[in-house]
């Protein structure tokens, strides 16, 4: 099984790992109750446009109602399907607009969107968390934020939805 898997839920956090897509759509009905007929999925993202070129940020959206989940699937590379799948309190969910601004042959001036997540209290994380070792800092710092990546499947509450 994986560490993922196996490892309790931090504070905040409620997680499972699937390996159907019926234990996905059990699991994300769960999470979201009663909001379930409004639910959201990101679609797969062009991933030619690479952001570690430089770019202009052209446009950041809040995209998932404030106050709602946002469940984050992640493919667990397993010999067989499976997706560890979590949802963390007091997160945002942004689409950003970038604009390419030096990027291969032809690429320039392109404008590339991507989904991002920010994870807006990390007080209750384990100092241990990968994310701090990357972002150099601690629990409770800030926030923490990430592009959602191509294999990931995302659904949130659009911000557009009446309460």
């Amino acid at each position: 099984v994986s560490p993922r898997c196996s490892a309790p839920p931090m504070l905040g956090e409620t997680k499972s790992c699937v390996s159907s897509l019926e234990e996905l759509a059990d699991f994300a009905a769960a999470t979201f109750g009663k909001e379930r007929g409004h639910v959201a999925s990101v679609p797969p993202q062009d991933e030619s446009g690479s952001l570690h070129m430089a770019h202009l940020l052209l446009d950041a959206q809040l995209i998932a109602r404030p106050g709602t989940p946002i469940l984050t699937c992640h493919d667990n590379m397993y010999p067989f399907q499976m997706y560890y799948c979590h949802a963390i309190h007091n997160t945002k969910l942004y689409k950003l607009t970038f604009q390419l601004l030096a990027a291969a042959a032809g690429d320039e001036g392109r404008v590339v969107e991507k989904v991002a997540t920010c994870h807006m209290d990390t007080s209750q994380w384990p100092a241990r968390h990968p994310a701090f070792a990357v972002l150099h800092s601690h629990p409770g710092d800030g926030e923490a934020c990430h592009y959602i990546v191509k294999d990931d499947i995302l659904f949130y509450v659009p911000a557009t939805t009446a309460a």
